[in-house]
């Protein structure tokens, strides 16, 4: 998953100092209803539902450096709601609780705190930190959505080989070889993912790529002279995809029989490309290096909207029905992400970038953005290039509007 990705290129920021095994949760002070969700907010002027930020924060006793345990949850923490600033509910975080603070882990839908977490059996998906399914095998969760007949998920195996395509338990795709390419994507009313299949042969290996939509698995005609498909995405009648081509060094977009070369400098090496799209807005994020440099652009609407300077990489990117949000982190210890906002680029606070592909979100037609102190400070919400500092000792994972 892509917060790995990014965990991975920050590791250099996150200097792990303190060595300890164990401490206390953090404080209850400012928690509601001692810690029992309350439902969406709304207006008590009017009584009229608003669109809501919610956050997911990952929470640490006061003083510790939580860098030091980010990615290891060896040290006990929580997992805090907040809506509109307000924090509303925690859970403990840990193996004993079954809940995790990976941010690919955990997420807002509808108002509600949904969970993944595998033991080394079980697949365990909570609400609110209370059971909702438990199944046999350990997958990881690559994407869920809330419809009106129930909650649907798609579970990735964590060896890397089939997958299970979900409503609550009852099982709609499962396939016992087949790999995920990105999430489980709600597209004009379907849900929709891509796989791809293996097939081993005494000639060499051949790559079969599908997509599922609402169930139902259809294969995805590509050309014979691919080098490798980057993304697939399920829009209109045909789905799209992202690739490059035998001795073509530039991503290539399909969409049927139509193609388009996206840029790339004649000296460069695409290490990867990715689809993105909102309400009719179709954009590409594409990763590549010239040299030892790494540089990052955001491609829309036939294209280049915003490149980031070097040694960025993109932590999020989120359509919009007349632009493109995106947020790039530095891949040194020094400087902090830029975020871009349909032409216009802001500069970070000194020391912090976003964390998680989720942190980031358009509420009310205001940009939030979830930033994390690279030093360990308290994380800020940004606001339109306004920000509020959260009294918490931790990270933000996810920012949300409902």
């Amino acid at each position: 998953m892509k917060f790995r990705t990014i965990l991975c290129a920050l590791t250099a920021l996150f200097a792990a100092s303190c060595g300890l095994s164990e401490i206390g949760e953090g404080t209850d002070d400012g928690y509601v209803n001692g810690g029992i969700w309350g439902g969406p907010l709304q207006d008590s002027q009017t009584g009229k539902l608003d669109q809501i930020c919610y956050m997911t924060v990952v929470d640490y006793q006061k003083d510790y450096d939580w860098r030091a345990d980010q990615a290891k949850e060896t040290v006990k923490c929580s997992l805090v709601v907040y809506a509109d600033g307000r924090p509303l509910m925690k859970v403990p975080v840990g193996e004993a609780y079954q809940i995790s603070a990976d941010p690919d882990m955990h997420r807002i839908i509808d108002g509600h705190l949904y969970t993944d977490y595998s033991t080394d059996s079980l697949t365990i998906i909570k609400k609110d930190g209370i059971l909702l399914h438990s199944y046999p095998g350990r997958e990881l969760i690559c994407g869920m959505h809330l419809l009106e007949d129930g909650l649907y998920f798609l579970g990735q195996n964590r060896d890397g080989t089939g997958f299970t395509f979900r409503r609550n338990a009852e099982v709609l795709v499962s396939r016992k070889t087949g790999t995920v390419m990105g999430t489980l994507r709600n597209v004009e009313g379907s849900l929709a993912f891509a796989f791809y299949d293996t097939i081993h042969s005494s000639e060499g290996d051949i790559c079969r790529y599908y997509i599922v939509t609402d169930g139902k698995v259809s294969q995805v005609a590509v050309r014979d002279d691919l080098k490798v498909v980057w993304d697939i995405l399920a829009c209109g009648s045909e789905p799209l995809y992202l690739a490059s081509l035998t001795g073509v060094a530039a991503p290539v977009l399909f969409c049927g029989d139509r193609m388009m070369t996206l840029p790339l400098p004649s000296n460069a090496i695409l290490l990867s490309a990715s689809l993105f799209y909102e309400s009719d807005m179709i954009c590409a994020e594409i990763l590549y290096s010239v040299g030892r440099d790494i540089y990052t652009y955001i491609w829309s609407g036939g294209s280049i909207v915003c490149t980031f300077p070097k040694g960025m990489t993109a932590a999020a990117v989120y359509p919009l029905d007349r632009g493109v949000c995106s947020v790039a982190n530095p891949l040194s210890a020094e400087g902090s992400a830029i975020i871009y906002r349909s032409g216009d680029q802001y500069s970070a606070p000194q020391g912090y970038a976003c964390l998680g592909s989720d942190a980031v979100s358009m509420v009310n037609g205001i940009l939030h953005v979830g930033l994390s102190s690279t030093e360990g400070d308290r994380p800020l919400l940004w606001k339109d290039a306004q920000t509020d500092t959260l009294n918490v000792n931790g990270y933000i994972s996810s920012v949300t509007a409902f």
